[in-house]
């Protein structure tokens, strides 16, 4: 019991010193390119999956396509100002915890303003349960077009051979972990999960004492455990 006082005693003074850890804005950048094929993306890094909200945002700010005339591939283009804006940029918020779907639609260009898409591609953008960034881009339809090539060529029938896509995904956590430190799961954080953390002091792996994820059971738990003290 001396040790379990000493420990709450510490922490205690820890979370009154130091306060809340501040959330910081995760950034991934991707260039993704494709010739026909469905393109799946995943962010290398992750953020925390439980927070109680995220802020989110994507933008595509290029989108460049090659196109094939008489056997001769030209480009690239950049044909970003030919599509919808909205479509390339999301800003918004949501309540954690993960997974969160930021866009769930599609992408289409008209590069010869005939009225019907001659660049499209199904687009998923999302947070999953494990905190990593996801875009899939499915379906790409390459058609043929009207494009003026300049002189003397002036406006000829090309193909679309090829799509260049560069952006990036930010996802900011908000506010504290929802009840990650009810490690014992019965709706609340009290003793019985105080005392669960300490029984596992210094275990590492994947044990509920690791309230923070960062695999080992330590003074930053104890210290989350305290702050979330109280029913879920």
């Amino acid at each position: 019991m001396q040790q379990f006082h000493a420990m709450a005693y510490a922490a205690t003074v820890l979370a009154g010193s130091f306060g809340l850890q501040q959330s910081v804005a995760t950034t991934w950048d991707f260039d993704l390119a494709s010739t026909g094929d469905d393109i799946f993306w995943t962010s290398d890094t992750s953020i925390p999956a439980n927070s109680s909200s995220y802020d989110y945002e994507y933008h595509i700010t290029t989108v460049e396509v090659k196109v094939e005339y008489l056997g001769i591939e030209l480009g690239p283009f950049d044909v970003t100002g030919q599509i919808d804006p909205t479509t390339l940029n999301v800003v918004g918020s949501e309540e954690g915890p993960l997974p969160i779907v930021i866009r769930d639609g599609f992408i289409d260009g008209d590069p010869d303003g005939d009225g019907v898409p001659d660049i499209y591609v199904d687009l998923y953008v999302a947070l999953d349960s494990n905190g990593y960034g996801k875009a899939d881009f499915t379906n790409l339809l390459l058609d043929s077009f009207d494009y003026d090539l300049g002189w003397p060529l002036g406006v000829q029938t090309v193909d679309l051979t090829y799509v260049r896509l560069i952006g990036s995904m930010t996802a900011r956590p908000i506010g504290g972990p929802i009840c990650a430190a009810d490690v014992n799961d019965d709706g609340e954080v009290g003793v019985d999960d105080l005392l669960q953390v300490i029984s596992e002091w210094g275990d590492t792996g994947d044990v509920p004492g690791d309230i923070d994820g960062n695999g080992e059971v330590g003074v930053n738990d104890l210290l989350e455990l305290l702050a979330a003290w109280g029913p879920c």
